[in-house]
């Protein structure tokens, strides 16, 4: 008994006693390598055993990072906070807001002004959102402009004029946003009768087309090419659902403030608008029902366009007036189809496919914001999670981008800090950072 006893001491000697783990050394430190995936992170911890003992490597599988944990600690948080305060930073006191940091737009583009007036609804910058929507009507009333102009320069004096019925429906609705919150009367007072000539427009033949029971937008800027130009005549969407929710939210603010005469055509309009985009914005696709991104006006005859692209994710920033959801979510389920793309960490979705299914590989900045707006209402974490992985590890600046392609090993990001971008950007990540239980400021 005695030698057995010493044998069964010897052994534990040699290998280590069951159920007690050798302590790690507090004096050397741990290293993490981790290789992540769209849903997926593998880490391997090495401890690093005192010398008196055997050297062992322990491989552990460490959970992914969640999609809170890349909205409060990784590089996404920087970018998110970075574009925040770059945007609202740059107004000048006069509300000048420059769309290009770079010099590759100048001057002021007012349809980011609209956009702008939207984000600040959800993030609650009430006071700058007023400030850039007066440095508008001011220009308006001072050069006596008959609509919303196209761009601005920052001293106000140099307006290009250039009709795009989007960017006014966008400005409208912002500025009726504006009052809703804000409550402030006298800007009401002094301008209300330049928004009721933008609706009034939008209802006129000039733009409302009975027999389609669509506006048309003779300057739609597309990323898509046709006939070697990227601005469309078109019977759009994005056009189409901005206007009706230009119509409804300025329907709105007019009744509240003693105006309400004047909101039946606006009333009467948007619903045929929504009964049009039902009509006539739509196709089948394998017995689905889906929406069009446009149909090229060509002379009347409205030319159906079958591919697909962001146009298609505009309802979710229009806060999906006009739109059916069971169409939209088809919709979406056949842009993602054929526009996601995975990349060695996460994925993206790219800018368009032509109806042949060739994909142009671009990501546009303004569409991930829409993308996620989308994903937060349908609770889809895991294309959350490849949306932010994607950006956390290729999207190497602090400020966004106006877009994004695909550059040797990695991606180029260009026009970081474009206006109209990162304020789409912001506004999706606001709906998903609230969605998280964050505020929406950073």
């Amino acid at each position: 008994m005695k030698r057995l006893c010493i044998i069964g001491i010897c052994l534990c000697l040699l290998v280590g006693c069951g159920g007690v783990p050798a302590a790690p050394s507090s004096s050397v430190a741990v290293t993490l390598t981790a290789t992540t995936t769209a849903t997926t992170a593998a880490t391997t911890a090495v401890s690093v055993i005192p010398a008196t003992t055997e050297t062992t490597a322990v491989a552990t599988t460490a959970p992914s990072p969640t999609v809170r944990e890349l909205l409060t600690t990784g590089h996404v948080a920087d970018i998110y906070r970075t574009s925040y305060q770059s945007l609202f930073g740059r107004m000048q006191q006069n509300g000048f807001l420059q769309e290009s940091l770079s010099g590759t737009y100048r001057g002021e583009y007012v349809r980011s002004i609209g956009a702008l007036s939207v984000l600040a609804h959800t993030v609650g910058e009430t006071e700058k959102a007023g400030r850039a929507l007066r440095f508008v009507t001011d220009a308006m009333q001072d050069k006596n402009l008959s609509f919303v102009p196209f761009t601005i320069s920052a001293d106000g004096k140099t307006v290009k004029t250039a009709d795009e019925l989007d960017g006014r429906a966008q400005f409208v609705l912002g500025w009726a946003l504006y009052i809703a919150d804000s409550g402030d009367a006298a800007y009401f007072n002094e301008t209300y009768a330049l928004m009721k000539r933008e609706a009034d427009a939008f209802c006129s033949d000039a733009y409302f087309y009975a027999d389609w029971n669509l506006v048309r937008n003779r300057r739609f800027t597309h990323t898509r090419v046709r006939n070697g130009n990227d601005y469309h005549d078109a019977f759009d969407l994005l056009t189409n659902t901005f206007t009706v929710a230009a119509l409804r939210q300025l329907a709105t603010v007019a009744a509240a403030n003693g105006h309400g005469e004047d909101t039946a055509l606006w009333t009467q309009t948007a619903e045929k608008l929504c009964d049009g985009m039902r009509k006539n914005l739509t196709r089948t696709v394998d017995g689905k029902t889906v929406y069009l991104e446009l149909r090229d006006f060509d002379g009347g005859k409205g030319t159906a366009e079958n591919g697909v692209s962001w146009v298609c994710f505009a309802p979710f920033a229009a806060g999906k007036n006009g739109v059916e959801d069971d169409i939209l979510q088809n919709t979406v389920a056949l842009c993602r189809s054929r526009l996601f793309k995975t990349a060695e960490t996460g994925g993206y979705l790219a800018a368009e496919a032509a109806a042949s299914g060739k994909v142009r590989d671009l990501i546009l900045g303004k569409s991930v914001g829409w993308d996620i707006a989308a994903a937060v209402e349908k609770k889809d974490d895991a294309h959350l999670l490849a949306t932010l992985q994607f950006l956390e590890t290729y999207h190497t600046a602090d400020l966004y981008m106006e877009k994004m392609q695909p550059s040797g090993n990695g991606y180029r990001t260009i026009d970081n800090g474009n206006a109209e971008q990162v304020i789409w950007f912001l506004w999706g990540m606001a709906q998903l950072r609230l969605s998280e239980g964050l505020s929406a400021k950073p």
